[in-house]
């Protein structure tokens, strides 16, 4: 995201605008914000759903019991998906 225009703070701890200092279920959609509006994004697209739509913050505290394979299968693709475009941008000099 700061390689489409994502601005961090002077430490360069955190996102300067609160709307991007969000969890991954809005992560998604903030960064496919900064991507379209950028000539170099399209290259580096998320899948369009969101498989993390359903996750929510106390989930962190939930006992495993609570998640069905499917759950777990999706959140994975979703976070290999984000790590495939990451070592993407790493390679091509983008980040």
């Amino acid at each position: 995201m700061q390689a489409f225009g994502m601005r961090l703070d002077k430490a360069n701890t955190r996102p300067v605008s609160p709307e991007d200092r969000v969890h991954i279920e809005k992560v998604w959609t903030r960064y496919e914000a900064y991507q379209s509006g950028h000539r170099a994004g399209i290259a580096y697209p998320l899948p369009p759903k969101n498989p993390f739509d359903d996750w929510e913050i106390a989930q962190r505290y939930q006992h495993r019991s609570t998640f069905d394979q499917t759950r777990v299968e999706t959140h994975r693709t979703g976070a290999r998906a984000v790590r495939t475009l990451v070592a993407k941008a790493h390679k091509e000099g983008l980040v």
